[in-house]
């Protein structure tokens, strides 16, 4: 078994995304450290991807199974006030939700498997803007004969 490295699985994430969001209209991707002109009328997606420790093998030994994972987000940075920009990033998280729930991502090192995104309503955050945050929970297995 050959394992999905942190930057294949990184890339993967950032093809799905710009797939999910190829027919929406009016949502920009933006570097997760960007700050917004509160006034700006567009919605925003900021992604950050974050892999966590792999952990402890199933099989012991060097041909020994285990798992790495980790959390890939995206933050909906949308309009805050009476505008229907609201209503949108509520719509666009649930097409990112649907996009991104139990899949298999192709890498060229083996699948990254996603689990059930979950959907977080930030609220009005300090740029003066209403964020909305999908947590995409995702596995790749490790090791084994190479």
């Amino acid at each position: 078994m050959v394992t999905p490295t942190t930057a294949q699985t990184a890339q993967a994430f950032r093809t799905a995304l710009a797939g999910a969001l190829a027919n929406v209209s009016g949502v920009s991707i933006v570097p997760e450290t960007a700050s917004f002109n509160p006034e700006a009328s567009g919605i925003f997606a900021l992604q950050a991807f974050r892999p966590s420790s792999s952990e402890s093998v199933e099989l012991s030994g060097r041909q020994g199974l285990g798992k790495r994972h980790g959390v890939y987000m995206v933050t909906l940075s949308a309009p805050f006030g009476p505008s229907a920009k609201v209503q949108e990033a509520m719509g666009v998280a649930e097409t990112l939700a649907d996009a991104f729930r139990r899949r298999a991502l192709p890498t060229a090192n083996g699948p990254v498997y996603t689990d059930e995104p979950n959907i977080l309503v930030v609220g009005k955050d300090p740029d003066e803007r209403y964020s909305i945050s999908i947590s995409v929970p995702w596995t790749a297995w490790t090791g084994g004969v190479e």
